[in-house]
């Protein structure tokens, strides 16, 4: 069996590598990305407010226990006595935050520009680059963090300040049973220490909390963007070389002008037989049914897994016939589909009868699965029924390489040298993967202050509806009030 050589564009990794970084700015999010919108709001619920927030055992047995002096603190100052009872209404006056004060205002901020900014990614319209949207959300998160970073400064400076007031130092030394101890400041000075310790501990988990939800959101974005880019740098490639008549190409030109009829063509795609094509947002989804550059359609299923019919030989002697090898071409456009989609693994199965057509089948679909990216042991095979893989386990449960031994048993030259390929393709992918990490952390600052604008007249026109529905309501409670003339 001969190395198929390739027809087409979209089954060469380098022209991928070069879409990427020539289409940087065609970079989107898919449709169904989101961002965390509680981050904020459940940092606040877990804030250290009064004296109850201080000193908590935590749950889980690997975490830090207090320490005797902490257990003691904790004990003594949750008994109700007037001492304690100053102590902790000091800590909690010290710790309160104005409805109306930077935090909240902070707060409210970023919650609503989360909420706006998933608004828009759920319009169907947006087609904003990837790299202005993840650029604004960072903003926006690290805005948030430095408004809580100066809280948290703000806080321990009123919490020592509130400690260290005459009256205060005297009900906590009193509690503490203090008097008349010749360390009574020492003892005294660490006991507020430990307060002040307990204090930074909150304010670490709060951060960390809100960090770990905002990254996991931006890692998801970033996520939803990379597998974005590997669309469009598959249908790029697909719409180069196709016919005039070919359907996928027709579907790639009407998304084109459906929503990016005034784009900037200068960044656009060149199709030989479809112009210019700007493709900023499009999916797999959007084309349905591929029909490849041989004639053959791979059709999407609902589950987003495709599958392809092959006629008899006399039906269609012209396509088996092809030197091209038609088959091989066609299987590896699947296989780059299936990639595209976002899976690291990939399952084919081929039914064909006589046995030995369907094991000829198998190795070519193995072939498509090596050009389209997927390393050996993530190809499943299923020839007729039966499995095959890199990594099966046999009855004995030791793992064996089904593929080679079995499907490729008469043929070691040919499964070596596309083993060899799978090294070469992964080399590249890592390549282009860093092309497109490197291409998100790009953001325009003008790209960005638009995707802010928007944002803020998402916001403005959400705060219109909101006033106008108080008012409604305050008129009616108005005329319920004032009753029937």
């Amino acid at each position: 069996m001969r190395i198929f050589t390739g027809r087409l564009t979209q089954s060469n990794e380098e022209n991928q590598k070069a879409e990427l970084e020539k289409y940087r700015d065609q970079l989107g999010i898919g449709k169904n990305t989101t961002f965390n919108t509680d981050a904020f709001e459940n940092l606040l619920k877990v804030r250290r407010k009064d004296f109850e927030g201080f000193f908590r055992e935590s749950k889980d047995e690997k975490a830090e226990k207090l320490s005797s002096k902490e257990a003691t603190i904790k004990k003594i100052l949750s008994e109700n006595n007037s001492e304690t009872a100053a102590v902790k209404n000091a800590m909690s006056d010290a710790l309160s935050v104005p409805d109306t004060g930077t935090l909240m205002a902070a707060k409210n901020l970023y919650s609503e520009s989360v909420k706006a900014f998933n608004t828009l990614l759920a319009d169907d319209k947006h087609n904003h680059s990837a790299p202005a949207l993840i650029g604004a959300m960072t903003q926006y998160k690290d805005d948030a963090v430095k408004a809580i970073k100066e809280q948290h400064a703000n806080e321990k400076t009123a919490l020592s300040s509130a400690l260290n007031k005459d009256d205060v130092s005297a009900n906590l030394k009193k509690a503490l049973g203090l008097e008349g101890d010749n360390k009574a400041d020492e003892k005294l000075k660490e006991a507020k220490d430990l307060i002040l310790a307990d204090l930074e501990k909150g304010h670490k988990k709060q951060l960390d909390y809100f960090n770990n939800k905002t990254a996991e959101s931006l890692k998801q974005l970033h996520q939803s963007a990379q597998n974005s880019a590997r669309e469009l740098g598959f249908i790029a490639n697909l719409a180069k070389d196709m016919n005039k008549k070919n359907e996928t190409l027709l579907a790639i030109q009407a998304y084109s002008t459906r929503h990016h009829p005034d784009a900037d063509k200068s960044a656009a795609v060149e199709s030989k037989n479809g112009g210019k094509l700007y493709l900023k947002g499009i999916s797999l989804e959007d084309i349905g049914t591929i029909q490849t550059i041989t004639g053959k359609k791979i059709k999407r299923e609902e589950n987003g897994s495709y599958s392809m019919e092959f006629g008899r030989h006399v039906g269609s002697p012209l396509y088996y016939l092809d030197p091209r090898d038609n088959v091989t071409s066609d299987f590896t456009t699947m296989a780059h589909a299936i990639k595209a989609s976002g899976h690291t693994s990939i399952k084919m199965s081929v039914n064909f009868d006589p046995k030995e057509l369907a094991e000829k089948r198998a190795k070519q679909a193995f072939e498509g699965c090596i050009r389209a990216g997927f390393p050996l042991d993530k190809i499943t095979l299923v020839v007729n029924g039966v499995p095959y893989s890199a990594s099966a386990k046999n009855d004995k449960g030791v793992e064996t390489n089904t593929i080679q031994k079995e499907l490729f048993k008469n043929d070691p030259r040919t499964y070596n040298n596309l083993e060899q390929r799978a090294k070469n393709i992964s080399e590249i992918l890592k390549k282009n993967e860093s092309i497109i990490k490197s291409n998100l952390e790009k953001p325009g600052a003008e790209a960005v202050n638009e995707i802010k604008n928007q944002i803020q007249t998402i916001r403005d026109g959400t705060q219109k509806k909101e006033d106008k529905s108080n008012n409604a309501q305050e008129n009616e409670q108005r005329a319920n009030d004032i009753g029937p003339n």
